[in-house]
């Protein structure tokens, strides 16, 4: 359906979107929009093309921050609901970021 077909579109593993229902997927949809809003909002001081690498752990460097950390990152909006919550969550308080 096309439930099914948002969800493949979100960036989450498929493993993960197989598992999700419909409340889940407009939910997980609405998130992304907001913090795809909320990043689109500052623009960088330095021009985006000139930033390609294709070093694969440049490309990954937050991910592998937050995994040497010992917590998680979380972006809230001002009317304080969630907009992202690192995977690491779930190492932290036993929810996975989806639950939250």
């Amino acid at each position: 359906s096309e439930f099914y077909e948002l969800a493949k579109m979100l960036p989450l593993e498929a493993a993960i979107t197989g598992q999700l229902d419909k409340a889940s997927i407009i939910r997980l949809t609405m998130s992304y929009l907001k913090l795809k809003e909320f990043s689109e909002q500052g623009v960088p001081t330095w021009p985006r093309e000139s930033i390609r690498s294709n070093d694969i752990f440049e490309n990954h460097i937050g991910t592998h921050i937050l995994h040497l950390l010992d917590g998680f990152s979380l972006a809230t909006s001002v009317d304080g609901r969630f907009l992202y919550i690192s995977e690491t969550v779930t190492n932290c308080l036993g929810l996975s970021q989806i639950e939250l």
